[in-house]
């Protein structure tokens, strides 16, 4: 839900939606695995087959080997409209230029109940997980 395939001129390569977090429907946990699902199914049916365009606010690779990049399709930030939907949560461990327009979509998200925020069980993991990555902000310069 946050990881594409990308082809570029026959060359495949792994891409990670910034900013965004979605849960892994691969993960055997029953709590997450209907949002985690939902999640995928979304972002399938969005983009698959389609022609994205990735913006990057520096050429970047994770630690996964995954270039991070905002992706967007028909000028639609795909994480945004994925944190607005409730499928996935900000990913607040690492500061990113458009953290506070995906911050607001997730408050909306909450308030409004859409997708994990409708789960109590899956709004309190998301309360963990901003919690936890507060304790783990990397030094100042790091990104994600």
């Amino acid at each position: 839900g946050d990881e594409i395939l990308v082809r570029l001129n026959e060359t495949d390569f792994t891409g990670r939606i910034v900013g965004i977090l979605s849960f892994d429907p691969a993960v055997n946990d029953p709590l997450m695995e209907n949002i985690a699902k939902s999640s995928f199914h979304y972002l399938e049916k969005m983009i698959l087959n389609q022609e994205v365009e990735l913006i990057f606010e520096r050429f970047h690779k994770d630690s996964n080997n995954r270039v991070l990049s905002y992706v967007f399709i028909n000028q639609k930030d795909v994480g945004l409209e994925m944190v607005l939907n409730g499928l996935s949560i900000v990913y607040t461990k690492y500061s990113v230029p458009k953290i506070d327009s995906y911050l607001s979509a997730e408050r909306n998200a909450r308030k409004n109940k859409k997708g994990l925020w409708l789960i109590p069980a899956a709004s309190e993991r998301a309360e963990q997980l901003h919690k936890l990555w507060i304790t783990q902000q990397p030094s100042e310069g790091s990104t994600q």
